[in-house]
């Protein structure tokens, strides 16, 4: 999932979304890609939702850990 408030790259991603179709069906403008998510990844993204805050904040102790360590 990618949140933008730029309405450029959201229509490239759109477009690498649908295999890089242009604005025509058959206007392939860059490669692209199927990303789409089958039933069994979309419920363990679903289940992961709720734990992504706690992921996020051990990510950030963790960073300032390696930060502390290395500068």
């Amino acid at each position: 999932m990618i949140f933008t408030d730029n309405g450029g790259i959201a229509e490239i991603l759109k477009s690498i979304r649908v295999h890089g179709k242009g604005k025509d069906k058959y206007d392939n403008v860059r490669i692209g890609i199927n990303g789409r998510l089958d039933t069994i990844q979309a419920a363990i993204l679903l289940a992961k939702f709720e734990i992504f805050p706690e992921e996020i904040e051990r990510r950030q102790t963790l960073a300032e850990r390696y930060n502390k360590a290395l500068g």
